[in-house]
């Protein structure tokens, strides 16, 4: 057992709960005395609120997301921006009534129960919204904060520390707003705050250009595929003949009105099966992985690393290599397409340079396809509205939905022309990389916030990065982000944060020019 010896003066009247004095503490304070920084407290540079909406209040009224107004709980938060699929709604009588729990653009929101510490920033674009009652919010920039800079402070895992520390409860952890207004903030000077502020900042903006390509190719559904969506009156009065019945298939889900309606459309050269386009179905290793810390072993993906058009890269795990000779060669390459086939059953991916030569596991199907389809358009087509029909009318289990290999093949895929192909490839790359590099700068704003309080870099160094930028002299910035790893800064044997910093630029003065 470690012993922890307390200074009298770190000992709080109403703490004597060992997490509280926990070594990781200690271990953080004396880092950031080490290297010289200052700290204040939240609630000496801002006034923090807690009110908000019980989830089971009697007044609350949810809505839709096309109508209502963003409701903001901890699944929303990211950490440190806002994670738009994780947003609730509720009706803007709610909103008017909940006056004390309403945010706006540029507060700072912290999640303070359950999981304590997921925060982020209100972004320009959610021009109002309101709060539940496990939140805590605030806005420093009265005071000359930048709070994009305090939002990567508390997301980074020094800030944690802190908020971990002042969790307390027999039950549930709670964070409270008096222990919470205690909670340190970096006192860094303005320059060096808006130098990380701004990485987080250009990975809003980045996220918001996905989120534009992202409809566009919702509406490409619509606008290109040349069969008009069922109505939901076809459900009714659907009657089956005796030779329409599968000797496979009695459950009367599959006989759905509007599955067969599809299937009665998607007919023709124009719709081959998609086994005529696969070379290859193949289902992944069935292992016990042992799994290891990223970057040390084998990448693996399972069926829930797998969002629409793409990988949740982040979120993958990775195994011993020594696994390669129980999964043999059920290895990923690029021109793949990898589909989940339990779960969240036929969310579909094409398979890129990043992702070559990792291992997949039980849960996903890979398709090799024949020359002439372009993966990418291939994924986004088994994600459209008639992609996902179809394999919604295969699913089959009384436990766990799932689809297999021979039912997959007679889903029908429409045979764009080389043109429409390549564009629709051409959007859902750019959505990728939209995504991927807002995960980057905002991992960036984390780590440059480690890297300060490890010593790794200076504060002078960050001011000195953002004059140059502001006269327009970015070398100072490369400079910084190439020492970035996924890892941190400067540590030997991990691949770049940034592997094209070339393409990170572009992306981002893209993206500026746009919200100008």
């Amino acid at each position: 057992m470690q012993i922890i010896r307390v200074p009298s003066d770190e000992f709080v009247a109403e703490r004597f709960d060992n997490g509280f004095y926990a070594p990781a503490y200690f271990d953080t304070v004396g880092m950031i005395r080490r290297a010289g920084l200052a700290t204040c407290r939240v609630g000496s540079i801002c006034q923090p609120w807690q009110f908000g909406a019980y989830a089971l209040c009697n007044h609350i009224e949810w809505s839709s997301a096309d109508s209502g107004i963003p409701y903001i709980k901890a699944e929303a938060l990211g950490s440190p921006l806002l994670n738009y699929d994780g947003l609730s709604y509720v009706t803007r009588a709610t909103h008017d009534l909940l006056e004390k729990s309403r945010v706006k653009p540029g507060d700072v929101i912290v999640s303070t129960s359950g999981t304590i510490g997921l925060c982020a920033v209100i972004p320009k674009a959610i021009t109002e919204a309101n709060s539940n009652q496990d939140t805590i919010k605030f806005n420093a920039s009265a005071s000359g904060y930048d709070n994009y800079f305090i939002a990567a402070w508390f997301a980074c895992r020094y800030g944690q520390v802190f908020l971990n520390r002042e969790a307390g409860g027999g039950v549930q952890q709670h964070v409270y707003l008096y222990n919470f207004c205690r909670l340190p903030v970096l006192d860094l000077k303005d320059r060096a705050q808006k130098y990380v502020g701004d990485k987080v900042r250009q990975a809003e903006r980045l996220g918001e250009h996905a989120k534009e390509v992202r409809s566009d190719l919702h509406a490409a559904e619509i606008s290109l595929i040349p069969i008009t969506k069922p109505s939901p009156a076809t459900e009714k009065g659907w009657r089956t003949s005796g030779a329409a019945l599968s000797e496979n298939r009695l459950d009367s889900k599959f006989y759905r009105g509007h599955y067969l309606e599809v299937e009665r459309l998607a007919v023709g050269t124009a719709f081959p099966l998609l086994s005529s386009i696969v070379s290859r179905f193949r289902y992944g290793a069935s292992i016990e992985a042992d799994y290891v810390p990223t970057g040390e072993g084998l990448l693996f993906l399972r069926g829930n690393d797998i969002d629409k058009n793409r990988i949740d890269r982040p979120h993958c795990v990775d195994i011993r290599s020594s696994w390669l000779s129980e999964i043999g060669d059920n290895l990923l390459k690029p021109g793949m397409v990898v589909i989940t086939r339990s779960g969240t059953v036929g969310t579909a991916v094409a398979v890129s340079e990043e992702l070559n030569g990792a291992a997949y596991g039980s849960f996903v199907i890979s398709l090799e396809l024949v020359e002439g389809w372009n993966p990418f358009y291939v994924a986004w087509f088994l994600n459209s509205w008639l992609g996902r029909t179809q394999t919604e009318r295969l699913e089959n289990g009384a436990v766990q939905l799932n689809i297999n290999i021979q039912e997959l093949g007679s889903v029908r895929i429409w045979k764009a022309s080389d043109e429409v192909q390549d564009s629709i490839a051409a959007r859902v790359n750019s959505f990728n990389l939209a995504l991927d590099s807002a995960h980057n700068l905002t991992t960036a704003a984390k780590l440059l916030v480690e890297a300060l309080i490890e010593g790794k870099v200076s504060e002078a160094e960050l001011i000195a990065a953002q004059e140059a930028l502001e006269k327009g002299d970015d070398t100072a910035d490369r400079a910084l982000l190439r020492r970035l790893t996924r890892h941190g800064l400067d540590v030997p044997g991990q691949p770049p944060l940034f592997p094209d910093l070339g393409v990170l630029y572009a992306l981002i003065a893209q993206t500026k020019e746009t919200a100008e």
